[in-house]
């Protein structure tokens, strides 16, 4: 009776021991996936934050590239501007610096037309008492002969009168 006392004591240690050790083991294992189900996601939120993170850079490296490009066809416009503000600057003095090269060659046409009205005036002058000069002159000699035949016929007049006179007496 006690030989099966202790078999069955025995038998319900060992099955007891069972028990503890299979719920040890179901504890262990429950344990084990809670550490991997923790681990995988600790992985997954790591994973996210970084694909944020990445997202994050990429919009902000997009951003900065955006603003790059902008400050680009700024800095382009504004050359631009410049360049065509220069070029009509440019086109300004050139038709400015036309204009004036215009008139000195206006005035300089209108100063020899001056010049030569003004000496062909003179030369009119010159030619104008030339003439009158040449006509005093013929006058002159004219009125010279007149005289001297006047006094040669005089001269001969006188001298046929003192013949006649002499040959009367």
């Amino acid at each position: 009776m006690e030989e099966a006392a202790r078999k069955k004591k025995q038998q319900d240690e060992e099955e007891a021991a069972r028990q503890q050790q299979e719920l040890e083991e179901a504890a262990r294992k429950k344990k084990q996936q809670d550490e991997e189900e923790a681990a995988r996601k600790q992985q997954e939120i790591e994973e996210a934050a970084r694909k944020k993170k990445q997202q994050d850079q990429e919009e902000e490296a997009a951003r900065l590239r955006k603003q790059q490009q902008q400050e680009a066809d700024d800095a382009a416009r504004k050359q631009q501007e410049i360049e065509e503000a220069a070029r009509k600057k440019k086109q300004q003095d050139e038709e400015e610096a036309a204009r004036k090269q215009q008139e000195r060659e206006e005035a300089a046409r209108k100063k020899q037309q001056q010049d030569e009205e003004e000496a062909a005036r003179k030369q009119q002058e010159i030619e104008e008492a030339a003439r009158k000069k040449k006509q005093q002159d013929d006058e002159e000699e004219a009125a010279r002969l007149r005289k001297q035949q006047q006094q040669e016929a005089d001269d001969a007049a006188r001298k046929q009168q003192e013949m006649e006179e002499a040959a009367c007496t």
